[in-house]
């Protein structure tokens, strides 16, 4: 119940925009957290991420992971900035064998403009009817490993309309059918 909670019951409406997200837990409790959330300038932090492992060390370290990440979303900041002080909170509250990856993005409405980092994170996908799917994969290491400001990364990117932004957790590529067969990276960018 209270990993649930964490997870946006409904996600903002955005002019121009259809958003989606889901969770589908491979057990009862995990460590795979997303979120829209609207900032005081009129920008949205997009954010999926996910804690190493399975079970209640992973949810903790998510709940950590999430109330942080909405302590830092006031005034301004870069999303590199913004990476790099969740890095410290996470190295901070994790045993050496807990990270996180993550990948944040900030998306202005009106310009379409989106900067997106990837903290050792699986790329994001950027595609459209008439263009090829382009990984998006700037960024850096996985959060919690150095306890200092690690070198990161970040990408900004045109939304056109028509175009798609998908952002995901490893939960996807590897899913396995009952014959043990991996759904993998290759199928999903298809």
């Amino acid at each position: 119940e209270v990993q649930q909670k964490l997870l946006p019951e409904q996600l903002p409406n955005i002019d121009g925009y259809d958003i989606a997200g889901i969770n589908i837990p491979s057990a009862d409790v995990g460590g795979d957290y997303y979120d829209c959330l609207p900032l005081d300038d009129g920008r949205y932090a997009l954010v999926v991420a996910d804690v190493t492992g399975h079970g209640i060390p992973a949810s903790l370290l998510v709940n950590s992971f999430h109330a942080s990440l909405y302590s830092f979303l006031s005034g301004d900041f870069t999303v590199v900035e913004l990476v790099q002080k969740l890095n410290k909170v996470i190295y901070s509250a994790s045993p050496m064998n807990k990270f996180i990856t993550a990948l944040l993005a900030i998306l202005e409405p009106k310009s379409g403009t989106l900067e997106y980092v990837s903290a050792g994170h699986n790329p994001a996908y950027c595609s459209s009817l008439d263009h090829p799917c382009r990984l998006l994969n700037a960024g850096g290491i996985m959060l919690g490993m150095l306890g200092y400001d690690i070198p990161m990364e970040s990408e900004t990117i045109v939304l056109e309309p028509g175009q798609r932004f998908f952002m995901y957790t490893d939960g996807i590529p590897e899913a396995d059918n009952r014959a043990g067969d991996m759904y993998d990276d290759d199928r999903l960018q298809q």
